[in-house]
Order: structure tokens, then sequence, then C-alpha cells
């Protein structure tokens, strides 16, 4: 009895909860929509964090719930299905589309609006489209994945340099970076950002869409969403990859045996006295190999990204918080790079009316030798121009900084070079910005945002004793800047008519300021940079500056069946920096567009989706001077010093800069018209866009006669033209139940012409080379000729033995270097300088291929730069440069002219040859195509990630970056462009021997749970 009372409780007690709690079991089924199955659904438990998404195939199976579970069934653009399922252990679901949703929202400036109905040039760049490609800067997420947006480095170390110019140069001298705007917040910094954070970008291209930004957009302005949380339950997301990298290629230099040998052809040639190297010496050389400094320069390196995210959201609230950590090493020894990153960001909908938002960003940073160090006498031109017969080390193990054998080579031993400096910028950023929405009454809304962004840079660095006393410098930078925009917007459907008002009240400030100290002969160099003190020779200084904007904005957007669009904007501008009397303004912008397919005759076209015609024009103004260029400033310590007793200079004040009281604002008016379409259901997608900008009264350094000395002028002279033609194609490729091929494809066509220089036609900038070489500028400007024109000799080969008599006219004789003679008086100097090439490409292409085979996935993406030179200064340090005082390193000068080897244009060792570095025989074309990135994952079955009850997605993949480049450059690498200092548009595509880039293998998980 006892037992059977036992048993009987325990079975209502078993009844009791399966009825109560229900059974624990599992489910499955399959997830579509009206064409078919959907990949990469949410299937929910509700009220739980148990859930999973659908594979390849829209398949599912999620096990251990309740009996009497509610699914909750998701899929973006589609209607969130509950289902009860009450004991079933299949479920299949067929998604509805949400009208609301299938016609995408994106980001304008100040706002949202429906892609159909934008009036401007403006492209869109999701995660999606570079979420396979592993990256550490989110500079690369642009890079060839937008038309008319050229992005390309002029460093590649890492945390190196990188440059953004949005259809062509607005600029001569100054800066044509676009704006950069962070979740609303103004003057952000792209390369501070984790890439894993960012939802999307939005390139504002025309003036249309620019306007509403005034002078600060006046060079395009680039959005960047950050991510929010969207989950009904957390998710936590962590991302990892470790790469190695290696530099892209070696330059061919010849062995150390062969170089020796060349070093006595070159000697004899030059009247020496017998040879250099012995022939027991060559044949130890070649014995050992002498020394490869390349190999002793670059390394293998590694590189590790460690990402971490948890995001979700309620009826009320959606928070992402996300950190991230990079350590790389350089490709180069003794660099490297260390970041940090975390963001916080929060959303509440206070109540029907009231939303409200944080967000806030920190980012700290080292680097290690990284920044870029782009002269002659860099490590990098060391490694192919330097003696390879000399070792990295005496026998006592001290450096060897000269060639043992007294041979005339470039520089200094790269490796001291490297190893003896410790560069070491540390910098830190932390962005904060928070919202208030108000909803006054049905569809007028008030928004007040605000926010600060504050950069600290410190830069500590020593320089070794080599070849000079030591050095050490501590430098600091602080920049701050404020934000508080108000907004109050009113939108109004009524009938078929739309329209949408936008009044905005923006001020902007901002201050900087800089010290810092520099001593050498420091007494105790082992003690580094934190020795200044004790220097014998030592400065100081400081300085600092305060801007401010204050800006009134207006914009009207109004619709018509969503068939006839058309936008103003308006927005009046006052800089502090501009002169008393110019310091406001005031630049309107217009659009229209037409959507044809919203017209009768193809509104139930099942062929033609989207065809809206657009037009735009608008003038934007520029202001991005340094502060105070408007009043005079007084110098001291240079050239004022004055030894009133013919021995000491004693320290006096002069003029070292004019003001201008008519600095006014550059403009830009730019006209564009363009065409979207889409075909087949959406399937595929164009974009065509021409357009014509034209900046007037450019801000720029106006010569200044010697006499008066070191002074400078800034004023508004000159006038450039920007004409350009962008393609953007998209598409799925195929789609069937086990494969599919998505693809997106974009060219653009530019050309940067200079219409205006004040009273002058032709102006040289750039630098001056050394004595022995010409002496003109290395930039010419000229009006009606493009921007970016190499000023130099023409170089035409080698005088032939039948020329003797000719090439005798001008002191030469066969074999020697010849040069075209434009004024034909035997005499090559400065009046046969030309223009002997042009850094700015003709046009930029990318190409980005996703493939899915069921749980593979394959991401192939090609970039490409076409129609620009490069002017490799490298090359003529390793065969070239001035005959007679340095020997080559190149194997081309293997095929240097002799009587026997006539159809060559590489110069004989002669005295009488003259080898200029100016002139286009280091020009070189600079196209060239990059496979920018292919990765190839695998994603974990469901049924596989369902035995771990937690984990909801798993990928693997190994992917490479720039394993390939198809080139004609010699050079590194085609892409690294240094402006030394001054504007891209002025010395792009000029090599000064910068850091080189790497190609990278890297392996990496992607985990959700």
């Amino acid at each position: 009895m006892k037992n059977n009372y036992f048993l009987r409780n325990l079975l209502f007690l078993v009844v009791f909860t399966l009825t109560s709690v229900g059974y624990a079991q599992s489910v499955s089924g399959t997830v579509s929509d009206d064409n078919g199955p959907l990949p990469g659904a949410n299937v929910i438990v509700k009220g739980t964090s148990l859930g999973v998404t659908t594979d390849f195939d829209g398949n599912y199976t999620i096990g251990n719930i309740p009996s009497d579970a509610i699914l909750l069934f998701s899929f973006v653009g589609y209607l969130t299905q509950e289902v009860e399922v009450n004991g079933r252990v299949i479920i299949n679901i067929t998604l509805q589309e949400d009208a609301n949703q299938l016609d995408e929202v994106v980001v304008i400036g100040y706002g949202t609006q429906k892609k159909s109905t934008l009036t401007g040039a403006i492209e869109s760049v999701s995660s999606d489209d570079f979420s396979s490609q592993p990256m550490v800067n989110a500079v690369d997420a642009l890079q060839g994945r937008a038309a008319g947006v050229f992005v390309g480095t002029s460093n590649g170390a890492p945390g190196g340099d990188t440059k953004i110019v949005i259809r062509g140069s607005n600029s001569i001298l100054g800066s044509s970076k676009p704006l950069v705007v962070i979740d609303g917040i103004l003057g952000g910094s792209l390369e501070s950002l984790n890439p894993d954070e960012i939802a999307s970008f939005e390139v504002l291209k025309d003036a249309s869409s620019t306007a509403i930004f005034g002078s600060q957009g006046a060079n395009g302005v680039i959005l960047v969403t950050t991510k929010n949380g969207r989950s009904e339950v957390p998710i936590v997301s962590f991302n990892s990859f470790y790469g190695l990298q290696k530099v892209s290629k070696k330059i061919d230099l010849m062995s150390a045996s062969v170089f020796a040998e060349q070093v006595n052809f070159h000697n004899i040639a030059f009247g020496g006295d017998g040879d250099i190297y012995s022939d027991s010496e060559i044949s130890q050389l070649r014995q050992t190999g002498g020394t490869d400094w390349q190999d002793e320069l670059f390394r293998t390196a590694s590189t590790s990204n460690i990402q971490l995210s948890v995001s979700g959201k309620s009826k009320k609230v959606d928070y992402y918080l996300s950190g991230n950590y990079v350590n790389q090493d350089g490709i180069i020894i003794y660099s490297g790079f260390e970041r940090f990153n975390f963001r916080a960001k929060a959303n509440v909908q206070v109540s029907n009316k009231v939303r409200m938002g944080m967000n806030m960003s920190t980012m700290k940073s080292n680097g290690l030798n990284n920044q870029n160090q782009s002269t002659i006498y860099s490590p990098v031109y060391g490694a192919i121009a330097f003696d390879p017969t000399t070792p990295v080390y005496d026998e006592d193990g001290n450096y060897n900084l000269i060639s043992l054998k007294n041979v005339a080579s470039l520089g200094t031993n790269p490796l001291a070079l490297q190893l003896e400096q410790k560069r070491e910028p540390e910098k830190e950023n932390v962005m904060i910005n928070g919202y208030f929405d108000y909803e006054i009454i049905d569809g007028l809304v008030f928004n007040i945002t605000a926010g600060s962004n504050t950069t600290n840079l410190k830069t500590k660095s020593f320089k070794e004793a080599l070849t000079t006393i030591n050095g050490a410098v501590i430098d600091n930078y602080k920049y701050q800047s404020t934000q508080i925009t108000s907004r109050l917007t009113y939108e109004k459907d009524f009938n078929n008519h739309n329209i949408k008002v936008d009044a905005i009240y923006e001020t902007t400030k901002s201050k900087g300021f800089n010290d810092g100290i520099y001593g050498e002969d420091i007494s105790f160099p082992a003690t580094t940079y934190n020795n200044i003190g004790l220097a014998n020779v030592s400065s100081v200084w400081s300085s600092s500056f305060e801007r401010a904007l204050q800006s009134i904005m207006g914009r009207l957007h109004y619709s018509f069946k969503d068939k006839y669009i058309f936008t103003v904007a308006v927005r009046n501008d006052g800089s502090s920096v501009l002169a008393e009397g110019n310091k406001f303004h005031t630049y309107p912008s217009g659009a229209v567009a037409w959507r044809l397919s919203e017209e009768d005759f193809l509104k139930d076209s099942e062929v033609i989706n989207e065809l809206k015609l657009r037009a735009s024009y608008g003038i934007t103004g520029n202001q991005s001077i340094s502060p105070y260029q408007s009043y005079s400033m007084l110098g001291t310590g240079g050239l004022e010093n004055y030894p009133f007793d013919d021995a000491s200079a004693v320290i006096g004040a002069g003029l070292r800069r004019l003001g201008n009281s008519d600095l006014r604002w550059e403009s830009t008016a730019q006209f564009d018209v363009g065409v979207d379409m889409a075909f087949l259901n959406n399937r595929f997608g164009f974009v065509v866009d021409y357009y014509k900008k034209s900046t007037s009264d450019l801000l720029m350094a106006v010569p200044i006669a010697p006499y008066r000395g070191p002074v400078s002028l800034t004023a508004n002279v000159g006038d450039i033209e920007n004409t350009g033609f962008e393609i953007g194609a998209r598409g799925t490729i195929f789609n069937t139940d086990n494969f599919r091929w998505d693809s997106n494809f974009n060219i653009g066509f530019n050309e940067t012409i200079v219409t205006g220089l004040g009273d002058d036609t032709t102006m040289l900038a750039g630098g001056k080379f050394g004595a022995g070489l010409a002496t003109a500028p290395a930039i010419i400007l000229e009006v009606g000729e493009k921007t970016g024109n190499f000023y130099g000799f023409i170089y035409e080969g080698v005088w032939k033995s039948n020329e003797a008599s000719e090439a005798a006219l001008f002191g030469n004789v066969p074999g020697d270097a010849k040069y075209r003679d434009l004024d034909g008086n035997h005499v090559i100097n400065n009046d046969d300088l030309t223009v002997m090439g042009n850094g700015q490409p003709d046009f930029t292409w990318g190409f980005n291929n996703s493939f899915q085979l069921k749980s593979f996935d394959l991401n192939i993406f090609f970039q490409g730069v076409h129609g620009n030179d490069i002017w490799n200064l490298g090359k003529s340090y390793t065969i070239g440069g001035n005959a007679d005082a340095r020997n080559a390193t190149s194997v081309d000068i293997l095929n240097r002219w002799t009587p026997e080897n006539e159809n060559t244009d590489i110069p004989a060792y002669s005295p009488s040859s003259v080898d200029y570095v100016q002139s286009s025989r280091y020009v070189e074309d600079g196209s060239y195509v990059k496979l920018r990135n292919i990765s190839l994952g695998y994603n974990l079955p469901e049924s596989t990630l369902e035995k771990t009850h937690f984990v909801r997605t798993l990928r693997v993949y190994i992917s490479g970056q720039d394993l390939l480049t198809f080139t004609n450059y010699s050079g590194y690498d085609p892409e690294i462009s240094n402006t030394n200092g001054f504007s891209e548009s002025v010395t792009q595509s000029i090599d000064y021997g910068a850091y080189p880039t790497a190609k990278t293998v890297t392996l990496g998980v992607n985990i959700t749970f």
C-alpha cells in the first residue's frame, strides 16, 4: 500500500508538471516568403533568450522547449509572426513582407529619408558589404565600394595615414578631406573607429545632399551610423582574427658579389686607380651572400583583433556595448601599433512623445615608429640603396654606419636608422553625444543633439647619435570641439502629397593647444626622451587657437505621389576665421527627381521596378584654413635675429605673416544629373551620375617677394574644376536552392583642371631637390591643365653610337643620358623643364562578389586605379642619381649601354653623363589592380549548434588581403602616395620612400550567443 501510494503521488506530480509547464520537445520546420526559403531568419522562444537562425535552405531546428511555448519568427523587411507550438514538432512559416519596410530608409544630413524619394547623389555602404573582410582600419571598408570615392594610403605602417577624396580635389594647397559625421556629431575620425561597430556609411557627393552641412561639407560628407540593439533577447557577439603579414614584394637588387664587380667597373670608368674589391673578396662575397638589407629590415609580422559586443532591446530601451583590441606588429622591425576601443550606446522611448539617447566612445592607441618617414634617408630607401657588401655590425658588435670600402651609396646603415630611433605617438579620443526628441504635435518633432569630441596626441621621439648628435622631442597636442544642434522637423502626408520641413540652428566651437620641448646632445642618452631637461641644446614652444562656426539652415522636401520630388535647402554660415565683413555667407541648393516607374505606363511593369531621373545644383563654401590668417603675425628666433657685435646673434622680432582684411569664403558650385534603376523584382540595380563642380576664390598661400624675408600671405587666389562620371551596379546573378551569387561593381571617372591662378597663369609648387640636380620645383600648376603635373626633363634614353656628333654638341658621348632640348640651344638647363607626367588617376573601380553554397561563403573583392603616373624616387637612388657620386644597386644596371649593347635606355658608366632625378626616366605607369580580399567561410549547421544550447551562430574563415597586385610599377606598391606636406591634388602619386604595404593571410571566427 505504501508503495502504491508513493507511485500514485509520483504519477500525479509528473502529470501536473507536464500539463502545467509543457513537455520539453524539439520543433523543426522551414521559414520562407512568397519567393522561396529565407536563410538567416530568426526563430526565438518568446520570453526567453533561446533561439536559432535558419540555414541557407530556410530550415531550422530548436530543441528543449515547452510544448506550449510561443515561437517568434522574424526577418528584416517582414512582419514578425507569433505561433503557438501546442505540442507540434513541425512548424512551417511563410512570412509576409512589411509594407512599411519595403522602401529602404537611408540616413541623410540631419535626418532620414526613403531611398526612393532621394533627389541627391547619396551612396550607401552597409556592414554586409564588408563583413567578410577582416579589417583594423574603418577606412578600408570604403575602399573600392563607392563610385567617385578614392581611398588610398600614404603610409603602409600599422595605424598609418590614409586619405579619402570624393569627386576629386577641391583645393590646390589645402586639404580635400571630406567631413566625417558619426551618429550626428561633426568632425569624427574614421581611423579611430572600430569597424565592427559600423552599421552603415552614407556618402554624400552632390551639392544638394552636402549643402545642408554648409562650409563643412564642401569636400563631400561621410555619414557613419553605428549599430543599435535590435534583438528582443540579448545577443553576445564575439569576433576575432589572427593574421600574418609580409612585405608585398622585394625590389630586385644585385647580390653583394655582383654589386662589388659593378663597383669595380664603375670606378675604372670614372678614372679610379684599379679595383676597389679584389677577386678574393668578390669570391668570399659570392659564398657568404653579403647583406640583404631588405631581409634585415623586413619581417613576417602578426596582427590580431578581438571584438566583443552585447546588444538587445525591449519595448522601451535598446542598447549596444562594444569593446575592441587590436595589436599589429609592423612588417618593418621595431614598429607596431596597438589600439583599444569601447562604445556604449542606448536609446530610450520615454513615452509616446519623448525619445532620448546617449552614445559614448573612447579610443586609445599607441604606435612605435609607425608614422610616415618619407625622406631619401629613410630606412626603406636604405634597404634598397645601401652597400650590400657591408655587414650590419663590426667585430665589436657596433653598427657599420658607412660602407667599409667607402663605396658611395645612399644614406646610412638602414638597420641602425630603424633600431636607434624611437618614435611613439600616443593618441586618446573621447566622443560623447546625446539627443532628445519631443513630438510637439502629430508630425512636428523638436530635436536637440549635443556632443563633444576630444583628442589628445602626445608624440615622444628619440634618435640616437649615428652620424650626428642625438636628439629628443616631446610634443603635446590637444584638440576639443563641441556641437549643439537644434532641429525642428515637420512631416505630413495629405492625399497624394508629402511635405517635410527642417529648420536647424547649430553652433560648433573648437580649440586646440600645442606645446613641446626639443633637446639635442642628451647627457644620458639611455634615458631617451625622459632626459630632455639635461640636454646641452634645447628649445620649447607653445601655441593655442580657437575657432567657431554659427549656422542657420532650412530644408524643404516635397513629393507628389512619390513621383515628382523636389528638395531645396539654404544655409547661412558665420566663421570666426575669416575677415571682418566677410564672416557670413549664404549657400543655396536645389534638386528635382522624377520617378518614371510610378507613371501608369511603367507602374505595373514586371521588368522595371525603379526608374528615377535626378538633377541637382548647389553652392557650398569652405573656410578650412588656420585661425588668425586675416591678422599679421610677428615671429622671433629666425632670420629676425641680428649680430650687432658681428659675432653673436641677438633674438629679434619681425613680420612672419601678412594679414589679409579681405579674406573670404571659398565657393564650390556643383551640377549633378543622375538616374537610378532597378529591374526584375529589384534583382538588379544601376546608378549613373554625371557631375561638374567649380571651386572659386581658393584659399591658398600667395608667393611673397624674397626681399620681404620669410613672410607668408593667405588670400583668395585660384579656381579649380572637377568633371566626372560614375556608374554603380548591383545584382543577384544566381539564386537557387543551394547557390547564391551577389555582385557589386562601381567605376568613377574624374578630371581636375586648374581654371585660374589669380593674376598668374603658372604656379610652381612642391619641393626643390638638392645641389647638382635641377633646382626648379617638382610640381607645376598651369591654367587649363590638370593638377598633379610633374615638372622636369624629358628623358629620351641614351645617345647611340650613330649619334656621336650630335651628342658632342651637348658635351656628351654615346652611352650618356639624353634629354629633350626644348629650346634647341644644345644646353640642358631649367629652360628645358616641362610637364613629364601626371599623378591624377583617370578612373577608379571596385568589384565585389559574394557567393554562398549551403554552409560555405566566399567573398572576392578586386579594386583598381588607372591612368596615373608615379614619380618613383626610390628607383632613382638604386640605379641613377649623380652617376659619379653613387653606385647602383638595381639589377637593371647590368643592362647599361655598352658598344655591344646599344638597345637599352640605361646610360653607361660615364663621367660626362648627367642623371637628373627630376626627369621622366623615373616616372612610371601607376595603374594597378589589387585583389583586396578573398575570404572563405564555413557556417556550422544549426543541428550542430543546437547541441551546445547557447551558441546561435558560428562561422570560421580564412582570408587574404592584398595577396595579388597587377601593375607595371617597379616600386614596392603603386598605392603608396606621399604628399610631403602638400595637398593631395598637388603632390599625389609621388613615392618618397614610405613604409610599404603588406599582404596578409588571416584566420578568424565569428560567434554569437
